[in-house]
């Protein structure tokens, strides 16, 4: 047991030494947007199209949230709000081409912080450690 919790500080402080490097608010503050909206966009990005309850789901927070964060990105120029064309009740939240721009340099700035880690790592290495990653991810 004892070494299970050496082995988990190591890797708690290991893994938390990397992000620290690499945290979002550093790219959110190259990008000029708060962190909350960078994420919300990350987010949209990977999941265009959808309602904004789905939308609250995804980032992890109340639909009075989402809606307050949206209502920003909208504001912005970053997200539109469309009907959809089944039920009006329903609103699609989709990204402008300035959204889309953001999160691309979004990506930019993050592999441009990561690559040098990554590039310490052979090919082998690198698919291992995705394989780990994938593994602590899966509840």
């Amino acid at each position: 047991m004892e070494s299970i919790d050496r082995n988990t500080d190591e890797i708690l402080e290991r893994l938390l030494s990397v992000l620290r490097k690499s945290r979002p608010q550093h790219v959110s503050k190259i990008l000029g947007i708060r962190r909350a909206e960078h994420h919300a966009l990350r987010i949209l990005s990977a999941n265009e199209g959808c309602d904004i309850s789905t939308f609250a789901a995804n980032v992890g927070v109340r639909q009075p949230t989402a809606t307050v964060t949206v209502d920003r990105l909208v504001e912005a120029g970053f997200v539109t709000r469309t009907p959809c064309a089944n039920d009006r009740r329903v609103t699609r939240l989709h990204l402008t081409d300035a959204g889309r721009d953001v999160v691309e340099r979004s990506r930019e700035a993050h592999r441009a912080i990561m690559v040098p880690y990554i590039e310490r790592l052979t090919p082998d290495e690198q698919a291992e450690l995705i394989r780990i990653l994938k593994k602590m991810g899966d509840r």
